[in-house]
């Protein structure tokens, strides 16, 4: 039997499984501490008020890393600036969600009054930032 062989097959078993520890890792960003996770937009979720989902009955998820980014695709890090919120919740247009739902990441835009997220497979989702709810119907 020639070792050289074992032992190439477990040097690439070791490679792949470190590469996999590594994707998972990636997958699953967080930050600190909750709180820290949740005060990117915390200070639009203070100043929001709910929403009313559109008619339905759709069944509500809990979204995990928000990141808020404008219309230029930078993201918003600092809401204790000046105006920032007050921009985000005037000129909803003008930004995005992005946000981790069952393990898929989606960009929620504001259209019709809702942030809103579709699949292309007839599933829509609309997100509250007052409240952190994602509705899917």
């Amino acid at each position: 039997m020639k070792y050289e062989y074992v032992a190439i097959f477990l040097f690439s078993v070791f490679i792949s499984s470190i590469s996999q520890i590594i994707l998972k890792k990636s997958a699953l960003k967080t930050y600190e501490s909750k709180i820290k996770e949740w005060t990117v937009y915390q200070g639009v979720q203070n100043h929001s008020e709910p929403i009313e989902p559109p008619p339905g009955n759709p069944t509500e998820k809990t979204p995990n890393n928000i990141t808020i980014k404008d219309s230029n695709g930078n993201t918003v890090n600092n809401m204790k600036e000046e105006g920032v919120v007050d921009k985000i919740v005037n000129n909803p247009e003008d930004y995005t969600y992005t946000m981790s739902i069952d393990y898929k990441s989606c960009e929620f835009k504001y259209e019709n009054g809702y942030y809103t997220y579709r699949d292309g497979k007839g599933k829509t989702m609309i997100f509250d930032p007052a409240t952190g709810k994602v509705y899917v119907y």
